[in-house]
């Protein structure tokens, strides 16, 4: 009951907000706002220009979206919340129709290290039963620097063949700082790290790694109710693959920053003429590198793109 109340509460004041939004001004004859009771309101809170013109444009070409008005002293009259980092509300008192684009603790899937512990986890809870071996996802995994030891036992096992593991920062993102090593001697870190054995032969497209984004819209989390996107991202190495050069971040990683430096050399023509070998499965990506394509024998469709 107390919940319920205070949901009615904030309803009230929502309600209030709108009332002052549709008030004439003082002479009664002009309406100080021009959309109509079922306009859908959304607010940008980004200081990222691209975040706020995106978002902009893609609701601005939808039916019944506006920019919630900022100088009409509005509070919390939105419909959609969109923020570059995660926002400032208290969710206990969001109502059924307003939406943000974060949710709670998300930063357990985003930060590398938090994610490895929540697999290593569900792991240890179906290591037997007949949910044995639903999370083995992910390569051997070790947190740096306290599971150093673990990582030296596990190098060792290996010795005799190539022992190949990934480094990874655990809260950078765009590639960076990320290094692949096949010595315990090039093993480094200044910063929590995510160390990974390293996939020896990774599925390549016509030679090159690649990685598959695939985006999914989470709609309820009690109960869960999730959506995957028919389209999605996929990122292709500039370089073809090859393990003798570990320093070559231009082959290991696919990372659209990282690859965006290599467009101006040759690697790009050839990186054409793959794709081009593939033009009966994919379709090659046009000057934006974001042209839709379709896999043979496959619904999905997936975008082509950081090339440009």
């Amino acid at each position: 009951m107390n919940r319920q109340w205070k949901l009615y509460t904030n309803y009230r004041e929502v309600m209030d907000d709108y009332g002052e939004v549709f008030m004439s001004d003082r002479d009664g004859s002009n309406e100080v706002y021009h959309g109509s009771p079922s306009t859908l309101h959304f607010r940008v809170n980004s200081s990222r220009p691209e975040v706020f013109d995106i978002v902009t444009t893609v609701l601005s070409d939808m039916h019944n979206w506006v920019e919630l008005p900022s100088d009409l002293g509005l509070k919390t009259t939105w419909n959609l919340l969109w923020t570059w980092s995660r926002p400032r509300v208290d969710y206990d008192k969001l109502l059924s129709w307003q939406r943000v684009n974060h949710y709670p603790c998300a930063r357990h899937l985003t930060r590398k290290d938090l994610l490895a512990r929540a697999i290593q986890r569900f792991q240890g809870l179906c290591e037997r039963g007949k949910h044995e071996g639903y999370f083995d996802i992910t390569p051997e995994t070790f947190l740096l620097p306290q599971d150093y030891a673990k990582l030296v036992q596990a190098f060792r096992r290996k010795i005799g063949q190539r022992n190949l593991w990934i480094l990874k920062p655990a809260s950078s993102s765009r590639g960076r700082g990320i290094t692949v090593v096949d010595s315990l001697e090039d093993v480094t870190y200044d910063q929590l790290v995510v160390a990974q054995s390293y996939i020896p032969r990774p599925m390549c497209l016509g030679g090159h790694k690649f990685d598959l984004r695939l985006y999914v819209l989470v709609t309820s989390f009690n109960p869960l109710e999730a959506w995957l996107y028919d389209e999605g991202f996929a990122r292709v190495a500039t370089r073809p693959f090859s393990s003798d050069d570990v320093s070559d971040k231009f082959v290991h990683l696919t990372n659209a920053s990282i690859q965006r430096q290599s467009i101006a050399s040759r690697t790009l023509r050839r990186y054409g003429a793959v794709l081009a070998r593939f033009s009966r499965e994919i379709i090659i990506p046009q000057k934006h590198g974001v042209d839709v394509g379709q896999e043979v024998g496959r619904p999905r469709r997936v975008f082509f793109g950081g090339l440009g």
